[in-house]
């Protein structure tokens, strides 16, 4: 077998249940974890767990379960949490400091602090600091090097259960008062609103043109979150406050970890998929993470290596450019084939920490050993790689606010055509706005993530791009910016005032001549009708690489594909949407083709270089440094080595190599 790109060792932790050395097979469950690879066990540290009566600590249960894992020369990962119902004590929770979350929709209280309690940072300090003078000095097992007893310390700052999000579903069902939805209605959380809103408007007269339609308020304490987006401005500012107050309350947490254990490795837990319900803003979480010499663990993985790939690549994407570490956690139980691409996006993403369920790796029956068979196929792979994609899929933050959508609305089928392809980064505007398409940053390509609305500062950041030698895909939506009236935006990509759309069953082809024009592109093959959607009165400066094989009485043929060249670089717009089914291209299977030509063969007719692309159908790659990891940003090094992943259940060759079903494989060209 070829061996992984150099790199250092993961850390892999599983999660173990409070209490697990008093069980009688502790000694042979955590034998066999160590034979896996396990580096540590993460276990649930709740407030209410060791402080059951305000003033009296309890540390008998961790103080056992500790020693028995360094019996195994394992280390621990405890989970510290506290502000979620399940785990604050009763005392605290029924006691005159305790606030808790009151939603918008209805008025009512959770059973999760509200993070803007006055009373609750304070606790949160102290038991830091308890948990610190406990454990932070802890040796680790004997005879092994490294750190202290504590691998990592995982922050858990508030959430259903210990995210760094607001109240979703609760924690079980009929307890309290729990769902999906706005939780800053507790005085305190109004107060902070308002103060915020003054801070940027300064009088109400300014807020009330901005958040035009919306009545302007008769004093400040009148000021209220908006319920809907039918004041754009208002809708916007609201989400921007409530994500950047679970930003900062995160800060919080980790600032005070970092002051009582300096030398300890702090991981901040987050989860989801970014519904601006839930709060979190993970390329902020990841930059004052980084600000704190901390990381991000993210908790949202399943069997779906593309799902996955969606849900975790913004945080990898952001703790590379901020210059510090992560790691990923699944949301429930996997498939065999998940294991392998949960353990794919670890390595291919650069994660320094991979954690698993027990339940996956040792449970009996059920795919049970095929599930340990996967995951010892690719343990040699779970080492900590540079990743260096030359493609990036961007985010637009105002979009997904506008359409309350996370981070799959819209983009998920762009990404199942793209990721065939190419390996890519996940981008939004704080990453934008910080670099990540500016200068030496190593891409060559950005599919917009269909959207309609983009800040006038990602626009000016894509049409920079553009100008020094990108590439710019946009597709389905004409892009415009948002709380502007004109389409500056559209016009980067070729639309004029005069555009106009139209939509019918045709048969679409290339351009004769075009670089598009190859008899053997797929999307030449079999012409036949389906649905499409074309423009027709576009700047005359775009040029042409698929039509309409109809011409109307104009004589022009509307446009499915064109693209508008811009300095030394073109702006693409795809008429049509990747989604599977949905028009004709999808209908013949061939995005991923047509995707492979605009990175492939469009880059030689704008005398650029072209990107690189996978040639093995079914095997995902991803280039690295051959150096392995580094933990700080640098620009792109001579890229030597390629991982690749079959992610099929049948062997497949692949650059001269036989990768196993699952399997994956190194390249070094």
């Amino acid at each position: 077998m070829v061996e992984p790109a150099a790199g250092r060792a993961m850390e892999v932790t599983v999660g173990l249940e409070r209490g697990f050395a008093g069980r009688p097979d502790a000694d042979e469950t955590l034998r066999r974890l160590a034979d896996m690879g396990v580096t540590s066990a993460e276990t649930y540290v709740r407030w209410i767990d060791f402080e059951p009566a305000e003033g009296r600590m309890d540390w008998s249960v961790f103080d056992a379960d500790l020693e028995a894992l360094l019996a195994h020369g394992l280390r621990w990962v405890p989970f510290l949490i506290a502000g979620p119902w399940y785990a604050t004590p009763e005392w605290f929770r029924r006691g005159p400091r305790s606030v808790f979350a009151r939603c918008l929709e209805h008025g009512r209280e959770t059973g999760t602090q509200s993070i803007w309690n006055p009373h609750l940072f304070p606790e949160v300090r102290r038991l830091m600091a308890a948990f610190a003078e406990r454990y932070g000095a802890s040796p680790g097992p004997a005879g092994r090097d490294g750190p202290g007893a504590v691998e990592s310390l995982l922050l858990g700052v508030t959430g259903d259960y210990g995210e760094a999000i607001y109240t979703v579903v609760g924690n079980w069902p009929g307890d309290y008062h729990g769902h999906a939805g706005y939780w800053c209605g507790d005085l305190h959380a109004l107060n902070d609103f308002r103060a915020w809103a003054r801070g940027r408007y300064g009088d109400l007269g300014a807020l009330g043109a901005a958040w035009a339609p919306a009545p302007v308020p008769r004093s400040w304490d009148a000021v209220v979150p908006p319920r809907s987006a039918a004041s754009p401005r208002a809708w916007l500012d609201f989400v921007e406050w409530y994500r950047g107050a679970m930003t900062a309350w995160a800060g919080r947490w980790l600032e005070a970890a970092r002051h009582v254990l300096p030398g300890t490795r702090v991981y901040l837990c987050t989860g989801g998929d970014m519904l601006p319900a839930h709060g979190s803003d993970f390329s902020e979480q990841c930059r004052v993470a980084a600000a704190a010499g901390a990381g991000v663990r993210i908790t949202n993985e399943g069997s779906d290596y593309v799902q996955n790939l969606m849900l975790t690549r913004l945080v990898a994407s952001a703790c590379r450019r901020h210059g510090t570490f992560f790691g990923f956690e699944p949301a429930a139980a996997v498939t065999p084939a998940g294991i392998a691409a949960r353990q794919w996006n670890a390595s291919a993403s650069g994660a320094r920490q991979i954690h698993e369920y027990q339940g996956n790796l040792l449970r009996g029956g059920d795919g049970g050993a095929e599930r340990a068979a996967v995951w010892e196929r690719g343990r040699p792979w779970l080492v900590q790689t540079a990743p260096r994609p030359q493609v990036a899929l961007v985010h637009s933050l105002p979009d997904l606010a506008l359409r309350e959508a996370g981070l799959l609305g819209g983009a998920l089928a762009l990404a199942r055509a793209l990721r065939p392809v190419c390996d890519f980064e996940v981008l939004d505007d704080h990453l934008l706005a910080a670099g990540a398409l500016a200068g030496a940053c190593g891409l060559r390509a950005a599919f917009l993530s269909p959207a309609r609305w983009w800040s006038a500062e990602a626009a000016a950041r894509l049409r920079a791009f553009v100008a020094a030698g990108g590439i710019c895909v946009a597709s389905g939506a004409r892009p415009a910016i948002v709380g502007e009236a004109g389409p500056p935006l559209e016009a980067l990509f070729g639309f004029t005032p005069e555009a106009d759309e139209c939509v019918g069953i045709s048969a679409v082809v290339p351009l004769e001549g075009g670089p598009f024009a190859a008899p053997d592109a797929e999307y030449r093959r079999l012409p036949s009708l389906h649905l499409a959607r074309a423009f027709d009165g576009l700047d005359p400066a775009v040029v042409p690489l698929l039509r309409l094989a109809h011409t109307p009485a104009s004589g022009r043929p509307p446009l499915v594909l064109w693209y508008r060249p811009e300095g030394r670089g073109a702006a693409v717009f795809y008429a049509g949407t990747f989604a599977v089914g949905e028009d004709w291209m999808s209908v013949r299977g061939a995005a991923e083709a047509l995707i492979r030509d605009l990175l492939r063969v469009l880059p030689g007719a704008l005398g650029l270089p072209p990107v690189d692309t996978s040639p093995t159908a079914g095997v995902m790659e991803t280039w690295v440094d051959p150096d392995g990891a580094r933990d700080e940003p640098a620009a792109p090094a001579p890229r030597r080595s390629v991982l690749g992943w079959n992610a099929s259940a049948a062997p497949v060759t692949w650059r001269g190599q036989e990768l196993a079903p699952w399997g994956m494989g190194r390249w070094d060209g």
